[in-house]
């Protein structure tokens, strides 16, 4: 007993690490603290509690207002974040010039204290040349202006540099604003790709994952469950569910730019019924798994070998699938049977 509450606190607690979830507690907490300190300080009867509860706060609000706030923190603070940096960017840059023009000024005080000096020096005991005080302050006059210079120079370089941080903040918005009014996953699938990260074999379920449903490693099969991405049928087989479908194509749009999704997208449309069964059929390294080249359309077979998803044998004449193309394999499924078209509709949009 005392190993399965260990379990559930162990299991509540990751995912209370989710920044969702983390959110969405403490909204709930603040806007629920009244009927929550009345549970638990009042020294009432269980039945009169609940009763209570239900007559003064049993309403949708108290999950739906803190739901929102979620919703709003979520979204709002990477973008709250980048506008904060935006605005320290000048202020930081205002504080270094006027660094470096207070230096400018202590250089200007030194040569006049020079000039004073010389003046003293030269009344009372006449020992010190006016060529030898000349040379001092052609020194320092030589000083500042190698100093004026170089701070010319880091001005120019700190412009540089304040011109590409907010190239690059602007374009970290821009991708941002685009990420959000293109995509349109679930919830749940962000949530749970949050937590697939944070976890040990995050790696393992991509290169696992296939879109025909089986999952292939049943070793892995209770952490898949755990996260909602496979089930056991009576049968007694492993199969993905449509989350995990979700979750690998989000990985997919997080990691590829939009010129190489464009490219999978589009060639996976190109290809036939036949074409595309072959490249499911084919395994990695299998030599035994010989593609029928006479039954593909020559055009597509060689754009397969030009871009990098097919390559021959140097001891056989068979052809393997690439890293590449154990991707476009995994992704035919899922765009042939319109699941990708479903969440990610501006990718067809823009190939249409």
């Amino acid at each position: 007993m005392i190993d399965l509450i260990k379990s559930i606190l162990e299991a509540t607690r990751d995912r209370l690490k989710s920044p969702v979830l983390g959110t969405y507690s403490l909204a709930f907490i603040i806007y629920n603290w009244r009927p929550i300190l009345y549970i638990l300080f009042s020294s009432s009867s269980i039945e009169r509690k609940i009763d209570f509860i239900n007559t003064h706060y049993g309403s949708y609000g108290a999950i739906l207002w803190p739901l929102l706030i979620t919703a709003t923190i979520v979204v709002l603070l990477p973008f709250l974040t980048l506008g904060i940096e935006l605005i320290l960017i000048k202020p930081q840059f205002e504080r270094k010039r006027i660094k470096h023009n207070d230096k400018v000024s202590n250089l200007d005080d030194r040569i006049e204290i020079a000039k004073k000096e010389f003046e003293i020096e030269n009344t009372k005991s006449g020992t010190k040349t006016i060529e030898s005080l000349r040379e001092t302050i052609k020194s320092l006059e030589a000083e500042k202006n190698s100093f004026e210079s170089l701070l010319t120079t880091e001005r120019q370089k700190f412009a540089e540099d304040l011109q590409k941080q907010t190239d690059i903040l602007q374009n970290e918005i821009d991708k941002n604003k685009e990420t959000l009014n293109k995509i349109s996953f679930s919830s749940k699938s962000i949530d749970t790709y949050s937590d697939l990260i944070n976890s040990e074999n995050h790696k393992t379920f991509y290169s696992d994952f296939n879109s025909k449903g089986l999952v292939s490693d049943e070793s892995l099969y209770y952490f898949y469950e755990n996260f909602d991405l496979a089930y056991q049928t009576h049968s007694g087989t492993y199969i993905y569910t449509e989350l995990a479908n979700e979750v690998y194509i989000l990985n997919f749009e997080i990691n590829n730019s939009n010129i190489i999704k464009k490219e999978f997208i589009s060639l996976i449309l190109e290809l036939n019924d036949y074409e595309s069964n072959s490249i499911n059929r084919i395994e990695k390294n299998i030599d035994n798994n010989q593609l029928n080249i006479d039954k593909f359309r020559k055009p597509i077979f060689n754009k397969l070998l030009e871009m990098g998803y097919l390559r021959h044998s140097n001891y056989s004449n068979n052809y393997h699938l690439t890293e590449k193309g154990i991707e476009l394999k995994k992704l035919i499924p899922l765009v042939k049977s319109g699941i990708y078209s479903r969440i990610v509709p501006s990718m067809h949009q823009q190939l249409n």
